[in-house]
């Protein structure tokens, strides 16, 4: 029997993990779905440009392979992004109000609204924003990673907490807890989990190009938004499949 060609998903942190690789492993059982957690977002890192990103994510995969894969082993490369709110104008980047305070859950200290993003680093947040995006804009018109593994790009809005479980600014431990109580729901409920996916509530109407399109308009990347369910396995049917 040949060994199963393997799907890697990668994410920001183990809560994105441990929300998704049960039901993913099952709905794609005719492959070995593997995730690598990049620990952060790897579109926001200091060094990080249009120019490098490419390189960058093709040294997260060689960091998957290790010397225990070949890059032929892959069959592909999904790649699950928070937005952030990063396709706002400027001016939807404001200071905290004064009876607010900081959000002391998130390092840049944002609290993400569907309209605005409060922070105590206004022009840190606008310039994250500046350069997300345009690193954003290249992820969504790529294809392949280290030459020849197809790759693609699927968005969460403003973060995959946000889509999947309605909060938008949780805490480490409450991320956890909610993603373990979305693992326990979905886990062995493939249809439920594919249903919940294509949710018009938040699932993104039309083609993958016109996805990145509308979370790119206005405030849309502050909403709750994603475009996952394009992913070809969850947009063809609610069991096990192969892409």
């Amino acid at each position: 029997m040949p060994r199963k060609k393997i799907i890697l998903f990668i994410v920001e942190g183990i809560s994105d993990q441990t929300c998704l690789s049960l039901a993913l492993s099952r709905l794609l059982s005719s492959n070995r779905v593997q995730f690598k957690i990049t620990n952060g977002d790897i579109t926001t890192e200091e060094n990080a440009s249009p120019a490098n990103i490419s390189k960058a994510l093709g040294s997260v995969v060689k960091s998957f392979l290790s010397g225990v894969f070949k890059p032929s082993d892959i069959q592909e490369v999904v790649h699950l992004i928070d937005t952030d709110g990063a396709f706002v104008p400027d001016s939807a980047v404001q200071p905290h109000p004064p009876t607010s305070g900081p959000n002391t859950h998130s390092a840049t200290n944002c609290t993400y609204t569907t309209n605005c993003i409060y922070t105590d680093k206004v022009q840190l947040i606008r310039d994250r924003n500046a350069k997300k995006k345009q690193i954003l804009n290249k992820l969504s018109s790529t294809t392949q990673v280290l030459k020849n593994i197809p790759y693609s790009a699927y968005f969460f809005s403003c973060n995959l907490d946000h889509a999947l479980h309605n909060c938008n600014n949780l805490s480490a431990a409450d991320k956890m807890k909610k993603a373990e109580e979305f693992e326990n729901q979905y886990a062995k409920d493939l249809t439920g989990f594919v249903s919940f996916i294509k949710d018009p509530v938040f699932a993104v109407s039309g083609n993958y190009i016109e996805s990145w399109a509308f979370i790119k308009l206005d405030t849309n990347s502050l909403k709750r938004y994603s475009n996952f369910h394009l992913y070809p396995p969850l947009s063809r049917s609610p069991t096990a499949n192969v892409p």
